[in-house]
C-alpha cells in the first residue's frame, strides 16, 4: 500500500493497528525506500532538466567562464 502511495493513516487503519507508531515501526523499510525513490526521481528530474539562460545562477556561471577565458594564461 506504501508503494502505491497510500499514506501512513490509511495503511494502518487496513492492517488493524489503533496507531500509525505500530505501523511505521513495522514498515519503515518500506517507508525508507519510498522516500530514497521519491529522493532519486527529484534528482533525475534536476538532472535530465533543461537549464533556461534566464537561470541567475547559470548567468553567474557563464559569466565567469568567459571572463576566465578572457584573462591570459600565466604560467601554463
Amino acid at each position: 500500500m506504501f508503494a502505491a502511495g497510500a499514506d501512513q493513516e490509511y495503511v494502518a487503519a487496513q492492517v488493524g493497528h489503533e496507531d500509525i507508531t505500530t505501523t511505521n515501526r513495522i514498515y519503515r523499510y518500506v517507508l525508507r525506500r519510498k522516500v530514497r525513490g521519491e529522493i532519486a526521481e527529484r534528482r533525475r528530474q534536476l538532472l535530465t532538466a533543461p537549464l533556461k539562460p534566464s537561470d541567475a545562477a547559470l548567468n553567474v556561471l557563464l559569466d565567469d567562464a568567459e571572463t576566465a577565458s578572457e584573462r591570459p594564461n600565466k604560467g601554463r
